[in-house]
């Protein structure tokens, strides 16, 4: 038996202030991250809670209808918030479980309507549901967190976790109550109104911080690649080459990395306009990502030079086999605007620490190596005309 006694109405005041400020914070995170997933589900439940919760608290409406109402609509908003975190980890299809949970709400409806007038039963159906819904968000939540929101994600879970306490507190109760060897299930009400005021409190802040450290990780996720072709950028390839040097200083391992660029590019920007030459290098990017392999990285390292850093490649066979296989997955015809154009590159290919100990060198030598790799191929050019068919009339 709990002995802290708390006013209802102070309880439902307090919830009432947290909870605006609740939405409050909910309609500002919806607003400002459009197309995050979740946030939308959260503020309804916010709102459904400001509501229908604090009034329910406060007892004013203390009918047989309004206590179905407030059951169902406790039990929504808890529906919206496991929704809302389902949207957030991008789990299944929104639209494949509307009918599931308009099933469900039926069957909420129906059981709080017929249970309104016997809380013990009311507390055993409306907890256990309330039970499932909190430890599965909280185990979504801690299931592959991302790394840019790992702690939020954590607090939430663990928010989750404190309230799914209370209300197994409350269902234990119940359940000893129907055994007949238990008290009155509302002796845990008040503490358990108090830990959901807290709870908002806790939830608001976990999950503005969960939309916010999202969005600042799709941020730097967007200065770490290339706009035009999805690949990684310079930036990026610096920090990976980076980590390999800082590997190859600690454990002695290795890597490959092979600079390349088009052919007569700039001829295909001359002749046929700059779109063609985007459209160009998305197809290059394209063939490159489908090519690569786990260990196989690749980056647009500007206008139209690229680089793969290779991993798990420590020898001069097995480097000259890569760029066999890069070139015959990457040159040849590609269609655009309707009409064929033949791709040629030109390819460097370099091995760490063999021909370089540092960043700088690596690329110098693998440049120097494209344009002799270039020079060596200046004779076939002239024999191709492969710019002619996108010529415009």
């Amino acid at each position: 038996m709990f002995s802290v006694v708390l006013h209802p109405a102070t309880l439902a005041i307090t919830n009432a202030f947290i909870n605006i400020a609740s939405v409050a914070m909910m309609v500002i995170v919806w607003r400002t991250t459009p197309g995050t997933r979740g946030p939308g589900c959260w503020m309804i439940a916010s709102i459904v809670c400001m509501t229908a919760y604090s009034s329910g608290m406060l007892g004013i409406f203390d009918t047989y209808i309004w206590n179905a109402t407030v059951n169902v609509a406790t039990m929504t908003l808890f529906s919206l918030y496991f929704e809302g975190i389902l949207r957030f980890k991008g789990i299944g299809s929104i639209k494949g479980r509307w009918p599931w949970w308009a099933a469900l709400f039926v069957v909420v409806v129906v059981v709080s309507v017929i249970t309104a007038p016997y809380p013990p039963r009311r507390y055993m159906f409306s907890d256990s549901y309330y039970l499932v819904l909190l430890l599965s968000g909280a185990l979504i939540l801690l299931y592959r967190q991302d790394r840019a929101t790992r702690a939020a994600e954590t607090l939430c879970a663990a928010v989750l976790f404190c309230l799914a306490i209370g209300f197994a507190m409350r269902w234990n109760y119940t359940l000893r109550l129907l055994l007949g060897a238990g008290d009155r299930p509302q002796a845990v009400n008040e503490p358990l109104f108090f830990t959901f005021t807290v709870w908002t409190l806790l939830w608001m802040t976990g999950a503005a911080a969960l939309v916010l450290y999202r969005k600042q990780g799709e941020l730097e996720a967007l200065t770490r690649r290339d706009p035009l072709t999805g690949l990684a950028n310079r930036r990026q390839m610096d920090a990976l080459l980076e980590e390999s040097f800082l590997a190859l200083e600690r454990n002695g391992e290795g890597f490959g990395l092979v600079l390349f660029d088009l052919d007569r590019f700039k001829q295909v920007n001359d002749v046929n306009g700059h779109a063609v030459g985007d459209a160009l290098l998305k197809e290059i990017g394209a063939r490159l990502q489908a090519s690569c392999r786990e260990g196989e990285h690749p980056a647009r390292l500007g206008g139209d030079e690229f680089v793969v850093l290779l991993s798990d490649i420590t020898t001069r066979d097995r480097l000259d086999r890569f760029i066999e296989r890069l070139r015959l997955s990457v040159s040849g015809t590609v269609l655009l605007e309707g009409r064929p154009l033949q791709i040629e590159m030109s390819i460097g290919g370099v091995l760490a620490p063999q021909d370089g100990s540092s960043q700088t060198d690596l690329l110098h030598v693998a440049d120097t190596r494209m344009y002799d790799d270039k020079r060596r191929r200046r004779s076939q050019w002239q024999q191709l005309d492969w710019s002619a068919p996108l010529i415009k009339s």
